[in-house]
């Protein structure tokens, strides 16, 4: 059995409470991790040239210093 890989934006799965996906492709990841328990952060797509970008920086309840380097505005 093959395991998969981890994810470079959010390795750690247990640290989710739940994740939903609303309107135009928005995702919204709620964490349960003790110190951000019920904050938020918001994935946003947007289609550029057959691509897909995914973009997190500004969006949600997150404190900056718990964003990934790549959500970080």
């Amino acid at each position: 059995i093959r395991r998969p890989p981890k994810s470079t934006l959010f390795p750690y799965t247990t640290l989710f409470r739940s994740v939903e996906v609303g309107a135009n492709g928005v995702i919204t990841v709620t964490f349960s991790a003790n110190a951000i328990s019920g904050q938020t952060i918001l994935l946003t797509p947007t289609a550029t040239g057959g691509r897909v970008i995914w973009n997190c920086a500004q969006n949600g309840t997150l404190e900056p210093k718990y964003r990934p380097s790549s959500c970080r505005a």
